[in-house]
């Protein structure tokens, strides 16, 4: 906004200066009319002619039409205190064109075309709410332009407004307060102003708001309300004490803001070789803020911004480098962090503090896994993890995943365009194990793969959180490589490497793996004349053997003397697959003409068919049985209590149990078994009461089996005699013998045994019963 002039001035002052009403008319205060011209609704004219020419001293009036020639208003010619005839026009009811009409003193009848338009002004904040000590945008638009402005907030001082509106403004023009100090008169007004108020605690309170505009000579007006809030106090914490990372990969830590548009974080080595303060910024309303420090980069001294970045602040500035790293990377080390809310300058109190340890890298395992022919080498890592399997045999046309085990490689084994960095001293290769007789044997570096190849072809896809990472190659795109030969993967740490002072520090991993030839085989009982038997079952099964990545797909086909069918598996960990086919509408020695398997990477099998008869199952049998524990139970014990049941034919068996205790149900249900399946049901009874009881167990409401059970009494001497004769029955031989009768009488009790009849306890604990399934 450029501002002409500004003046503060009372509402008594602001009144003065509007023309008209009650105030005198002077020679200064006219002017004359001319076609086209363009007026405000709410100004007030003070017309001495049209044209420059005067009105005629004779005429005493003039008429105002409207677009359509009618009649508006006559107005009277009035003399001016210095003796001059002019008509007064107001505004304030006009809209859109007219025509002002009236005799001046050298043109009878001159007229002029003129027009009113609204001002509509408009003023509004950016936001509805702010805080005490921010600023806030305040847009303020009009379809006038250069007029003049009043404005006035209830409760703020006018010169305290002016510094609200711009901070610098009284440096660059000249106003006035006046006694009141309550409106600011702005001056020359553009059309379209945006105002960057700031909303000093001194001059404003926690409150509503409201800015009042208002068109001097118009008297257009508008509002615009902000509610100021309470600032909050500022705050930035670490959302941990402690951080870990290996040297040479990308340390991150966390920073939670409160209240706060910026934060500044101090990293400082514990023996002061390296020394930096972030400025971090334009994260607008981020809860969390993740800071990435590339630990490789942090030696970078053309870029040292270079090794910070985050995703949800768009700045992240270093300052005050004190770096004195030599031609080193930045090695293990402790750093002390610190954050600010504020930029520290030595007086500045940190908010928080947490610790950074960078410890030396390491090289771990390495591993060949396989996926199937469908999977491309630049797939998502999830999307390919979820289908590799690991194996040192991969069929040519599959996709060999390597993983790699290693820290403190991911700031810099790839380069900005994602190729591998050749300067780094970190290499990985695949070598042929032939070695000839004359020359090399065949090794194909990554990079060059990498530069040669498209991404589905071969990709690298760094797991920096798991300290993993995988290289997915489709070995089928280089002619270099063929089937049947057993090839070496490996990855080294060269003495290239930032990382490695000493020959002896090297380290690789590597990992041979065999490339075979696709292949599949059907799976079955074949006759003489090398046919496949087929069952004669609705579900007759077709399996197959192969060496493709597990997960890969098949196509099975059978051609019949009168139809074709199909069907389709998956190859199983093992290298397996089957499906089945409904074939029960066939004759035994029915011929197939064909039977045929493709798995996806074209390897296919076919054989002739035959029809067999089918085997038989065996028939559902379930076997009953009733357990307790303790088997033995004395008056007093828990007895828990089982009802088992187990199918030992091969069709699938059904039926329902009612567990009967002196007539009533104690547990029911109802088991659906496949042949092989078990199941069971149980409950707990508590406090046993000695005495005989009679049970029943019921299956499809027939008696499956029964008994009685007697449970003993506890002897009244009880723990004594226990001890006593304990020992006694140790050493006489009537503890022998006593052992033999009760082996005798257990033997000998009938039905289900002694575990069977203990279940007739159940009667007298009745009270005591807890259900379990």
């Amino acid at each position: 906004m450029f501002l002409a002039a500004l003046m503060v001035l009372s509402v008594v002052a602001m009144s003065a200066a509007f023309v008209g009403g009650a105030a005198a008319v002077s020679n200064d205060d006219l002017e004359t009319i001319s076609d086209s011209d363009r007026f405000w609704q709410g100004e007030t004219l003070y017309l001495s002619g049209i044209d420059n020419e005067e009105w005629d001293s004779d005429a005493d009036e003039v008429a105002l039409l409207d677009g359509d020639d009618n009649l508006v208003r006559e107005m009277p010619i009035r003399t001016s205190d210095d003796g001059a005839d002019y008509v007064r026009l107001r505004t304030g009811s006009l809209e859109g064109s007219y025509t002002l009409e009236g005799d001046t003193t050298n043109t009878d009848g001159a007229t002029a075309n003129f027009s009113v338009s609204d001002q509509d002004l408009q003023a509004e904040f950016a936001s509805n709410s702010s805080t005490l000590g921010d600023s806030e945008d305040l847009e303020i638009t009009s379809a006038r332009n250069g007029y003049d402005l009043n404005v006035n907030v209830d409760g703020v001082d006018a010169d305290d407004l002016v510094h609200a509106i711009d901070s610098d403004l009284v440096e660059d023009v000249d106003y006035e307060t006046h006694e009141d100090n309550e409106v600011v008169t702005l001056f020359d007004v553009t059309s379209e102003e945006e105002w960057d108020v700031h909303f000093d605690e001194a001059n404003f309170t926690a409150d509503e708001h409201t800015f009042e505009f208002e068109a001097v000579d118009t008297g257009a007006e508008s509002t615009a309300t902000i509610t100021l809030n309470e600032p909050s106090d500022t705050d930035a914490q670490f959302d941990q004490a402690t951080y870990e990372q290996e040297i040479g990969d990308v340390a991150e830590f966390t920073l939670e803001p409160t209240e706060t548009d910026e934060m500044w974080v101090n990293i400082s080595e514990e023996d002061d070789n390296y020394d930096v303060t972030l400025e971090i910024t334009d994260y607008d309303d981020a809860d969390e803020v993740t800071i990435e420090f590339n630990t490789y980069k942090a030696n970078n001294t053309d870029d040292l911004d270079a090794a910070f970045s985050s995703d949800e602040a768009d700045t992240v500035n270093v300052h005050n480098p004190d770096v004195n790293l030599g031609d080193f990377r930045l090695l293990d080390a402790d750093f002390e962090m610190e954050v600010f809310v504020e930029e520290p300058d030595g007086d500045t109190d940190e908010t928080d503090a947490a610790v950074l340890i960078l410890s030396d890298r390491s090289t771990g395992d390495i591993e060949t896994h396989v996926a199937p022919e469908t999977v491309d080498a630049d797939d998502d890592l999830d999307d390919i993890l979820d289908q590799v399997t690991a194996d040192d045999e991969v069929a040519n046309g599959d996709l060999l995943v390597t993983s790699v085990e290693a820290s403190g490689v991911y700031g810099y084994m790839l380069n900005d365009t994602n190729e591998w960095n050749d300067e780094s001293g970190l290499e990985f290769t695949f070598t042929d194990t032939n070695d000839p007789r004359y020359g090399d044997a065949d090794e194909l570096s990554l990079s060059d793969l990498l530069e040669d190849y498209d991404d589905d072809v071969v990709s690298v896809h760094p797991d920096a959180e798991n300290n993993m990472f995988y290289v997915a190659f489709d070995v089928s795109a280089n002619d270099t490589i063929e089937v049947d030969e057993t090839w070496d993967v490996e990855f080294a740490v060269t003495e290239d490497n930032d990382y490695v002072f000493d020959e002896d520090e090297t380290q690789s991993a590597s990992q041979e793996f065999d490339v075979e030839e696709r292949n599949i085989e059907l799976h079955g009982e074949f006759d003489s004349d090398d046919r496949i038997q087929l069952q004669n079952s609705a579900e007759s099964e077709l399996a197959a053997e192969t060496n493709v990545a597990p997960g890969t797909q098949a196509n099975f086909r059978v051609r019949a003397p009168t139809q074709v069918m199909t069907s389709s598996g998956e190859v199983g960990a093992d290298g397996a697959l089957s499906t089945t086919f409904d074939l029960s509408e066939f004759e035994a020695g029915t011929e197939i003409r064909t039977v045929r398997v493709t798995e996806s990477g074209d390897a296919t099998d076919q054989h002739a068919g035959i029809i067999v008869d089918a085997d038989e199952d065996l028939p559902a049998d379930l076997d009953w049985n009733v357990d307790v524990d303790p088997a033995e139970p004395v008056e007093g014990d828990d007895v828990d209590v089982t009802v088992s049941v187990e199918n030992l034919g091969e069709e699938t068996g059904a039926a329902s149990y009612d567990f009967l205790l002196d007539g009533e149900s104690q547990i029911e249900g109802d088991v659906e078994l496949e042949g092989g399946e078990s199941d069971s049901d149980s409950f707990t009874v508590e406090d046993a009461a000695a005495g005989s009881y009679d049970w029943e167990l019921l299956v499809d409401g027939e008696s499956e089996s029964d008994g009685t059970l007697t449970v003993s009494e506890a002897d009244e001497n009880g723990e004594e005699n226990g001890d006593e004769n304990g020992d006694e029955n140790g050493d006489e031989a009537n503890g022998d013998e006593n052992g033999e009768e009760d082996d005798d009488d257990d033997d000998g009790t009938p039905g289900f045994g002694v575990a069977v009849a203990v279940v007739a306890l159940l009667a007298a604990a009745m009270l005591a019963l807890r259900r379990q399934n």
